[in-house]
């Protein structure tokens, strides 16, 4: 957020890392309100903090790596939030899902809408009744390219003991181009239902593009505990291209 804005000679506060797996978010003066992340395929880690004067500014801009350049002179305090966003890859590795679930992150972040109209923050914890009905998914698919998605739970019956990893609410193989309507539906979604008192559980919807062409699903096996999707991905030559996850729990 920003103070006092209409009487400050600043047009834009631009934040940028020194580091090549995160990137940042500009915050837009004086309209607060449309902020542009420079690269939408990073989402996931949003680290929040208060600069009060000029001098926190530069304490920032050393203790946290960063390279901060003013448009113009900073004529009186400002209180400025912003977001440390970590790429959607280093989010996956960070949370184990990579190697736990997948032999390789994702390229780029999964689009997922919920039914409410809520668009899924990767790296989140949401609150389980968010994940009862089956969302709406989208990424850039080449229509002359086959895909398949997948939802697992790696984390169950819990964290600590997941002797049945990988638990599948949703898969679906032969994807043309992003276009679930004329897919092949393996296992239909079913809501994220972990047993109680089993602690978080991560997540993560994948989709992965079909290097051997078209499969046949006679071959997949529908068992949703169990299914081994590490496995799966590499016996299939598939290529994770877009991915997502969200921690919940049922205390």
């Amino acid at each position: 957020m920003l103070r006092d804005v209409d009487s400050m000679n600043i047009s834009k506060i631009d934040i940028r890392l020194k580091t090549t797996s995160i990137s940042l978010e500009i915050i837009e003066i004086p309209d607060v309100a449309s902020r542009n992340v420079i690269n939408n395929n990073i989402f996931d880690d949003r680290i929040r903090a208060t600069i009060w004067d000029f001098m926190s500014l530069r304490r920032l801009e050393h203790f946290a790596a960063l390279d901060i350049r003013l448009e113009a002179p900073l004529m009186r305090p400002v209180e400025v939030e912003y977001f440390l966003i970590m790429s959607i890859q280093e989010s996956f590795k960070r949370s184990h899902l990579v190697p736990d679930l997948l032999p390789k992150p994702p390229k780029k972040a999964l689009h997922v809408r919920l039914p409410t109209g809520e668009e899924l923050t990767p790296d989140k914890k949401v609150d389980i009744s968010k994940l009862k009905r089956e969302p709406n998914v989208s990424w850039d698919g080449n229509p002359e390219k086959l895909y398949t998605l997948i939802m697992a739970d790696p984390d169950f019956p819990s964290h600590e003991n997941p002797a049945q990893r990988d638990y599948i609410h949703w898969m679906a193989v032969n994807i043309p181009g992003n276009n679930l309507n004329d897919a092949d539906l393996i296992v239909p979604y079913t809501s994220a239902t972990p047993p109680e008192h089993t602690g978080p559980h991560r997540y993560a919807l994948m989709v992965c593009e079909q290097h051997n062409g078209r499969m046949g699903i006679f071959g997949v096996r529908a068992k949703r505990e169990g299914f081994p999707v590490k496995k799966f991905i590499q016996d299939h030559c598939l290529e994770p291209v877009a991915g997502t996850f969200v921690e919940a729990q049922i205390d």
